[in-house]
């Protein structure tokens, strides 16, 4: 690899990882994972700028921390299901709305907890020399079965994608959570978590592309120390759009 021609892509990189680890706040609990996605997109017809996503998450953990290696094993820890619909105003400026399901176990959730949530979302996406560059804001409306209370939250998500030719990429990205208000059953107005993603990128045809990569989340818990998960990802995107 020429590094001088990628320096640009690295130094973005070097970028996230200070942001999100800025963030963080005392040594939390840390934890290993897998995380995997299946994501099919599209649209409503040849040239028409309604657009549908739908995404199916997959996620296991380590529990055990702090016991012993012996006593550590990986378990099912959460799955959802997540549906948007959009519309693409034009090359660089998309909306979107959606509904997400998602039921959650130790160790992401204290107690087994089914989630619902409504988004709104605007994406500005442009291509440059130096690769893709995206800005995703979001605002989230959250419930959960075993407790009352409308949660919302705010995400902002900052990637970039970097071509290394034809066939492979690179991709790496920032999304920071705030909370927008205080509810009893968990969620406090004020800093929520950090996600910071870096991987690689293979297309297999003009429709197919997976992605492999690193992912950390530092999750802010105000009544027990904070939560850092080292996620192994693997994702495979499906685009239909014609």
């Amino acid at each position: 690899m020429n590094l001088r021609r990628h320096r640009g892509f690295l130094l973005v990189l070097v970028l996230i990882f200070q942001g999100g680890n800025a963030l963080a706040g005392q040594a939390p609990e840390q934890i290993f994972g897998i995380l995997g996605d299946l994501g099919i997109y599209g649209n409503f017809g040849k040239g028409s700028p309604w657009l549908y996503e739908s995404d199916l998450l997959l996620a296991g953990n380590q529990i055990g921390t702090p016991y012993s290696a012996a006593d550590q094993f990986m378990v099912f820890s959460a799955v959802g299901s997540y549906t948007s619909l959009g519309y693409k105003i034009n090359e660089n400026h998309t909306l979107y709305a959606g509904y997400g399901f998602q039921h959650v176990l130790e160790p992401l959730a204290s107690v087994p907890t089914n989630e619902n949530r409504g988004w709104q979302q605007y994406n500005y996406e442009v291509f440059t020399p130096y690769g893709g560059f995206k800005l995703s804001s979001r605002l989230e409306e959250r419930t959960v079965n075993n407790a009352g209370g409308l949660a919302l939250r705010a995400r902002q998500l900052v990637q970039w994608t970097y071509p290394l030719n034809d066939l492979w990429y690179l991709i790496a990205a920032e999304e920071v959570f705030f909370n927008l208000n205080t509810v009893s059953w968990g969620p406090v107005a004020g800093y929520d978590q950090n996600r910071v993603f870096a991987g690689i990128g293979y297309r297999f045809s003009d429709t197919t592309r997976a992605e492999i990569g690193y992912l950390n989340n530092d999750i802010n818990r105000d009544f027990v120390e904070d939560l850092d998960v080292d996620f192994l990802t693997f994702n495979v995107y499906v685009d239909l759009t014609e």
